[in-house]
């Protein structure tokens, strides 16, 4: 689970990469329709294009695939259902979906999503802000983004692969979680060392793509039945993604060049992180 999850979430750090080369590339067009809106323009639609494919290529249950033989359904309905207590067909179980609510594991961790997301849409959306504070103009700025996300992505493969094969997810996300705080405590630290500071946007890109890939993984596996999984997952993305809303706002122009209070706050979130991932596989999901 941990691995493919790393697949799918990898991509995302992936595309932060290609977001770079293409904010760069953009930034050098000379067109009538402004830089952003042609970025948009690029970056869009390929989404939408691969969205309408998935509406007819995407099954939606290993049941009703017709790509599938009959041996091969029954063994892709095993897997999805190994070590949970599965529904049997497409119903939804209400008792289930009652538990789902009451179930406190799902809201805390929804806060520790949420903590992890303010993080990602920061570094997300200002990771060139804090690069042109290294003496890069806003373009380089741009291009020096894509060894981040790439190293991020590699990471984010690697923790979740070890972390399956020992599986164990606490102790992976209590690392991961160190490393992201270390970055942050060295742009907080270290001011006239610029290759120190770069390297503590690795850090960060690094810790954070990876934490969030292992608690999704590790919370979608973890909740049981589909039905509980479909009301419970669902309520744990709501909570977290609302970080991302705050995440946005934490750069202010008035904070920079070296953003004094992001760097003490997004540290302490990092730390409280680590602990509540310390013990928490007994804690949340035993």
């Amino acid at each position: 689970m941990g691995l493919r999850m790393a697949y799918w979430f990898g991509f995302a750090a992936v595309a932060g990469a290609f977001g770079g080369l293409l904010a760069f590339g953009v930034q050098h067009i000379e067109s009538s329709v402004a830089n952003w809106r042609l970025l948009f323009i690029i970056e869009g639609i390929p989404a939408v294009l691969l969205g309408v494919l998935t509406l007819f290529f995407l099954p939606n249950r290993p049941e009703s695939t017709t790509y599938l033989t009959e041996r091969e359904r029954a063994l892709a309905v095993e897997r999805m259902n190994r070590a949970t207590s599965g529904d049997t067909g497409a119903v939804i179980n209400r008792a289930h979906v009652v538990l789902a609510f009451k179930d406190w594991r799902i809201y805390v961790a929804g806060v520790i999503y949420f903590g992890l997301n303010c993080a990602l849409a920061s570094i997300s959306a200002f990771l060139p802000t804090i690069l042109t504070t290294l003496g890069y103009s806003n373009a380089r700025a741009q291009l020096f983004t894509v060894p981040p996300y790439a190293v991020a992505a590699v990471v984010l493969v690697m923790f979740s692969f070890s972390s399956d094969r020992l599986q164990s997810r606490g102790y992976f996300m209590t690392a991961s979680c160190a490393i992201g705080g270390i970055g942050y405590l060295l742009l907080l630290t270290v001011h006239e060392n610029n290759h120190a500071r770069y390297f503590a946007t690795f850090c960060i890109t690094s810790g954070t793509y990876t934490t969030i890939g292992l608690i999704i993984a590790w919370f979608a596996h973890n909740l049981g039945s589909e039905t509980k999984k479909a009301t419970g997952i669902p309520m744990f993305m709501a909570i977290g993604q609302c970080g991302s809303v705050l995440g946005s706002h934490i750069y202010p122009k008035t904070e920079g060049p070296t953003y004094t209070r992001m760097c003490l706050g997004i540290p302490r979130c990092h730390l409280l992180l680590v602990a509540k991932c310390k013990n928490p596989i007994k804690l949340l999901f035993s």
